[in-house]
């Protein structure tokens, strides 16, 4: 795995909360086309945030493909527990974000408190094939 300086890390989290702080503005914008896939995704896979519904429906229209985000697209371990296989050499084009919350304790005090996006792959139903 690549280490990364810290000017590195700083250049990708800048580019990843710009990508995510965008996708919030304009999920605020576009609520009604996005609702009912909304709530269909939340009643089929569980709770999670309208932003991130937004930010990974922009990426698949980016990449002209179909589907409801967290439904058509899992981790790889997601389409496993579901029974299916990412295809082998298939690479993963989608990405999700949530933010980890850090606490920095100094003299048993809490100095300060930030977030940190964590990124995770996720691949699309294209990619997969049923386990046999």
């Amino acid at each position: 795995m690549k280490k990364f300086t810290k000017k590195e890390r700083a250049e990708y989290y800048a580019k990843v909360r710009t990508g995510w702080e965008g996708a919030k503005k304009r999920a605020l914008d576009s609520e009604e086309e996005y609702e009912a896939a909304y709530i269909e995704a939340q009643a089929t896979v569980g709770s999670f945030s309208f932003n991130s519904f937004v930010y990974i429906a922009e990426q698949l229209k980016k990449l002209n493909l179909g589907g409801i985000p967290y439904i058509e697209t899992k981790t790889y371990k997601g389409w496993r527990e579901t029974g299916f296989s990412v295809r082998k050499g298939e690479s993963s084009k989608i990405h999700g974000v949530t933010f980890m919350q850090i606490n920095k304790e100094e003299e048993g005090k809490t100095d300060s408190n930030y977030s940190i996006p964590k990124v995770y792959a996720l691949f699309h139903s294209s990619q997969v094939e049923p386990i046999v």
